[in-house]
C-alpha cells in the first residue's frame, strides 16, 4: 500500500524552503514529477515544464508545456501503474474512499498547479478520484488551475480549467 498521496509535494517544498534560506532565487526542484519553480531559468525565462502524453514509456512525448513562476504542478494518474485482475479488467493504484476500490472512470490524468507542490499533489490525488467531469467543475468553481487528459474510444483528450487557460497566455 503506498500512502504517498502529498509526499513528493511536501518534499519538494521541503528543498525549495531550503534552497530559499540559502539565498538561492533561481531554481526548479522536481521529486518523482512534482515541481516547484522560482525565478528565471539559465536563459533568464520563467521555468517551462512539459506534462507528458499518456504512454506506457515514461519520456515518450509532451502534451503540452506550461510556465511556473514561483508555481508547483503535480500530476496524479494511472495511465502508468494499474494491475489486470484475473478477468482482464484494469485496476487502477488509487482507491476511491468512498467505494474502497480502486477507481473505474476515464480520466488518464490531472495536472495541478498551486502555490505550493503540497497543495497541488493532494490536489491532483483527490481531484483525480472524482473523475473528469466532478474534477473540471470542482476546478471551476474554486478557480484551481486544472490540465486534464481523458481516455475516449481511440486515444485521448484534453480538457483544462480557466484558470489554467490564463496561465497559457
Amino acid at each position: 500500500m503506498d500512502l504517498s498521496s502529498i509526499a513528493k509535494g511536501f518534499g519538494v517544498d521541503k528543498v525549495a524552503q531550503h534552497l530559499e534560506k540559502s539565498g538561492i532565487r533561481n531554481y526548479l526542484v522536481e521529486i518523482g514529477g512534482e515541481l516547484h519553480g522560482k525565478g528565471r531559468n539559465a536563459s533568464g525565462e520563467a521555468w517551462r515544464v512539459g506534462i507528458e502524453q499518456p504512454n506506457m514509456i515514461q519520456g515518450s512525448g509532451t502534451q503540452i508545456i506550461v510556465p511556473l513562476d514561483n508555481q508547483s504542478l503535480a500530476t496524479s494518474g494511472d495511465y502508468r501503474n494499474f494491475h489486470l485482475d484475473a478477468n482482464g479488467n484494469r485496476l487502477s493504484h488509487i482507491i476511491n474512499p468512498q467505494t474502497r476500490a480502486p477507481i473505474r472512470h476515464k480520466l488518464a490524468s490531472i495536472s495541478v498547479i498551486a502555490d505550493n507542490a503540497t497543495t497541488a499533489d493532494g490536489l491532483s490525488t483527490g481531484l483525480f478520484v472524482l473523475g473528469e467531469e466532478k474534477a473540471l467543475a470542482l476546478a471551476e468553481q474554486h478557480g484551481l488551475a486544472v490540465f486534464l487528459i481523458i481516455y475516449d474510444g481511440n486515444g485521448y483528450k484534453t480538457e483544462m480549467s480557466s484558470a489554467f487557460k490564463k496561465l497559457l497566455n
